[in-house]
């Protein structure tokens, strides 16, 4: 048995919102989504010499789709077998996110707390269909013996007793269990708007950064006395990082540019959604070269990533400063000729 899913390539920087996305495409919300992801937001975190979070303003909007459940500490070892929780969770059409030592499964030689999307069981080989990452960082399908997964679920929790860089988990699991709301189109209307936001920085009402993160308390881990930005000023915490990564004085975090690089190709959805063929094509033309450049930044940083005795050029930083202005520049003239407005 296998509930639907989407392997999705929207957005995959951060499982806390990639995993849930693929149950809410997979179930038929495409629209749900084109109204979302085209804002984003950006903090420092104090771990590692205040590097630079940027992320999508709707990572964990699904929760008012979804309905949604945690599985804290206490519950999960009274669990006396976690493959029967998971059997029996799918067959009631419930999607779980599970934490687990991912060293148990892939054999890293090292312990890693790290999530997947359980969505299936297949009775003959007693084995769980679960997405999430490979050794490589690739997003993919697994097949997990449930003896295997049981002693990866028991290893994750035994780090969380034990080991100072885990014990601030409050909870390994979050259940996800579609309801009855039926799937709608996109109305271009939200999407212009949340592009309007995106372009002028808008702080959103009632938004809490924090908020969605069920595993452990967020809030924690953000620089004292930190300014949250919106919109097109997340740039600014963006190139400060890239900035400090040249010089040697943060170690240089790929996930900054993979999630602009996401960033970029879903606006650019976004525009194709709001225009038809013929017109504003320039916008089109000029939105899809950026995407290029930003892809471009993106290639650069991993290969500084697989090899870190590369220096990062001080241009990856200016280079992102262009895209900045490029972008503010083809919105501004998009939005002031939409006939939405």
């Amino acid at each position: 048995m296998r509930l639907p899913i989407e392997l999705q390539r929207h957005f995959n920087n951060y499982l806390s919102g990639a995993l849930p996305l693929c149950v809410v495409l997979g179930t038929g919300h495409t629209g749900w989504f084109e109204e979302r992801f085209a804002e984003l937001h950006s903090y420092r975190i104090a771990a590692d010499g205040g590097v630079s979070w940027i992320d999508f303003n709707d990572t964990f909007a699904y929760r008012g789709l979804l309905g949604t459940d945690v599985v804290g500490l206490e519950q999960a070892e009274q669990l006396d077998n976690v493959a029967d929780y998971l059997e029996a969770a799918v067959a009631a059409g419930t999607y779980v996110i599970l934490f687990v030592d991912l060293n148990r499964l892939q054999d890293l030689g090292r312990t890693l707390m790290h999530e997947f999307l359980v969505y299936g069981f297949e009775p003959a080989t007693r084995s769980f269909v679960a997405a999430g990452f490979d050794r490589d960082r690739r997003f993919q399908e697994f097949l997990f013996p449930a003896s295997a997964l049981e002693a990866a679920f028991r290893s994750g929790l035994e780090q969380i007793r034990t080991s100072e860089r885990w014990n601030k988990m409050t909870a390994v699991a979050q259940t996800l269990t579609p309801g009855p709301r039926p799937a709608a189109v996109a109305d271009p209307a939200r999407i212009v708007a949340a592009l309007r936001r995106y372009l002028l920085s808008v702080v959103p009402d009632d938004f809490d950064p924090y908020g969605g993160y069920w595993w452990y308390s967020r809030a924690a881990d953000v620089a004292p006395g930190e300014r949250i930005k919106f919109g097109l000023d997340v740039y600014d915490d963006a190139r400060e990082h890239l900035r400090a990564a040249a010089e040697g004085q943060v170690r240089y975090d790929y996930r900054v540019v993979h999630l602009l690089a996401e960033h970029k190709r879903i606006v650019l959805d976004r525009l194709r959604l709001l225009t038809t063929p013929g017109e504003h094509e320039a916008t089109i033309s000029a939105y899809s070269s950026l995407v290029g450049d930003m892809e471009r930044l993106r290639l650069a940083g991993l290969k500084h990533t697989l090899n870190r005795r590369r220096p990062l050029s001080p241009a990856h930083e200016t280079d992102l400063a262009k895209v900045a202005a490029t972008e503010r520049s083809i919105l501004t003239d998009f939005l002031e000729g939409n006939r939405w407005l």
